[in-house]
């Protein structure tokens, strides 16, 4: 057989062998599926799977229980053929379980720079009390200190902001030194011989 792509496959398999997944399996024709059996005469095509797939809002549960019935109907026995919903590969799988983590930490490192800010703007106005009540005594208005106090938080969270950008580009490069080191000691020779 010629190699002409790649696929995803959902998660199954059959006793004895080893099941599909991400990386592992293929799509060939049906008629390789042939398996003469009992139930498949000579010449005939006979499926391993069938895979199915509903417009969305379907309920998975009552079309699985509706999908069994025909196939028992159609005369294969209940615990020979199964019928598995929602199938996805293991490792897409194992991934819906994380999915929502970067934005459970996007979300706390959020609020620790909120709070963070928040501790600098009121600490700063803290230590300079003294200086704010000459200004107010030399006729700032209210609003114009809150403007003051307005622009430092401003001035600070631009800042930041200007900060990480460099900061993550030479974490980026530190990082990738480890890696390129290892990948630069690759022997090609001895990677492609084993494939």
């Amino acid at each position: 057989m010629r190699i002409v792509g790649s696929a995803v496959f959902a998660s199954f398999g059959v006793g004895g062998g080893s099941d599909t997944d991400l990386g592992t399996g293929a799509v060939v024709p049906a008629s390789v599926l042939s398996q003469p059996g009992p139930a498949c005469g000579r010449g005939t095509t006979c499926y391993n799977f069938f895979l199915l797939r509903y417009r969305p809002g379907t309920d998975l549960r009552a079309a699985g229980a509706q999908v069994l019935r025909d196939v028992t109907r159609a005369g294969c026995p209940r615990g020979l053929c199964l019928v598995t919903t929602d199938q996805r590969p293991s490792d897409i799988q194992d991934y819906t379980g994380v999915r929502d983590t970067p934005l459970v930490l996007g979300a706390v490192l959020a609020l620790l720079a909120v709070g963070t800010l928040a501790h600098v703007l009121l600490t700063g106005v803290r230590r300079r009390r003294r200086d704010l009540a000459v200004l107010k005594t030399l006729g700032l208005l209210r609003s114009q200190l809150l403007r003051v106090v307005s622009w430092q938080a401003t001035a600070l969270a631009t800042a930041a902001v200007l900060l990480v950008i460099p900061v993550t580009l030479v974490m980026a490069v530190l990082l990738a030194v480890v890696p390129g080191w290892t990948a630069a000691r690759v022997r090609p020779a001895l990677i492609l011989r084993s494939e």
